[in-house]
């Protein structure tokens, strides 16, 4: 029996974090910084079911894709002169024009040597595209699915199999293959559909959840210190953390349900697509000293982390409210 469909407000706030995360990762403050992309492509598959399972159609994704792809552009335009390719040497015309063809076509991801040229997190943009061209056949496939907790357990078995297997023979090309990426979205889909049937609503057993999730990513989060993480290296506690906060019954839900998370997630995409060209900008603006200290990198740091996050959040302010409701008018 499936529930009515209602607002996660809970996930907004996982969305910000994730997203500001990513920002601190990229500004230099949070080492071992990747992990919020697993929880993207996870809660991305998690609301392409919950929210389209009743309605989507091979179209869905290509109109989504294309809400997205005017961002993209101008990104990639603004790249060229913040990357500044053809000042280094190591690159070829031939090169950057391959590059530059891939980035445009979004294929990028599918060839590892291009696949960070220009903006570079624009990867993220090709791997998209790649789960929403095949939304339409998993949606339907997931429906069928009458024991969603067992594909769940196959999935993560198989993400944490190829994590070993990427760990011992080497390697990052995991962190960006759309096929991997694949099995996030699609667990997060599974997530979905057993969110959908079986909804837990015991509030007082949320609130110990809740804090034993946070608990278990600090805890964790210290762990990756010790241990080389993986893509995948938080994939079951993301899990278990999607399905709890979809749910949404404790006092950590009840933080990340706030309305400024809310507003702030409505502009996460465009601050994740141009936050690291401002970060890049601004490293130009001020350079590594020569003679290196500690202080001084923490000081650079910060010059380089406060105007590049005041600037990336006026960008996705001024795209989302005057750029791209303009594109809609036309």
């Amino acid at each position: 029996m499936l529930i009515n469909k209602k607002r996660l407000s809970a996930l907004d706030g996982l969305r910000v974090l994730a997203t500001a995360g990513i920002f601190l990762f990229h500004s230099g403050f949070l080492p071992h910084g990747t992990f919020p992309v697993t929880l993207f492509f996870m809660l991305s598959g998690f609301m392409m079911y919950y929210t389209k399972y009743d309605k989507i159609t091979m179209m869905t994704g290509v109109r989504k894709m294309g809400k997205m792809y005017p961002l993209h552009l101008i990104t990639f335009i603004i790249s060229i002169f913040v990357w500044h390719p053809w000042m280094n040497s190591k690159y070829t015309m031939a090169y950057l024009i391959k590059a530059g063809v891939m980035h445009l076509t979004l294929t990028q991801a599918w060839f590892p040597e291009y696949t960070y040229t220009y903006n570079g997190l624009a990867w993220y943009l090709s791997v998209t595209l790649f789960l929403y061209a095949i939304s339409f056949p998993l949606v339907f496939l997931t429906k069928k699915v009458k024991k969603p907790i067992l594909w769940m357990i196959l999935l993560l078995f198989i993400i944490i199999s190829l994590d070993m297997y990427s760990k011992i023979y080497g390697g990052g090309y995991l962190y960006s293959n759309p096929f991997y990426r694949m099995l996030d979205y699609v667990l997060g889909m599974m997530i979905a559909k057993q969110f959908q049937q079986h909804e837990f609503t015991d509030s007082k057993k949320a609130d110990k959840i809740e804090m034993g999730l946070v608990i278990i990513f600090i805890i964790q989060y210290i762990m990756s210190f010790l241990v080389d993480d993986t893509p995948g290296y938080y994939s079951v506690l993301f899990s278990i953390a999607l399905y709890i906060f979809a749910i949404g019954r404790g006092r950590v839900s009840r933080i990340l349900s706030y309305p400024v998370f809310h507003t702030l997630a409505c502009y996460s995409f465009e601050f994740y697509m141009i936050h690291e060209l401002v970060l890049r900008g601004f490293r130009r603006v001020f350079p590594e000293p020569e003679v290196f200290s500690k202080v001084g990198y923490i000081m650079r740091e910060i010059k380089i982390s406060i105007p590049s996050l005041i600037i990336s959040m006026l960008y996705a302010w001024v795209y989302k409210n005057c750029l791209e409701s303009r594109m809609r008018l036309n």
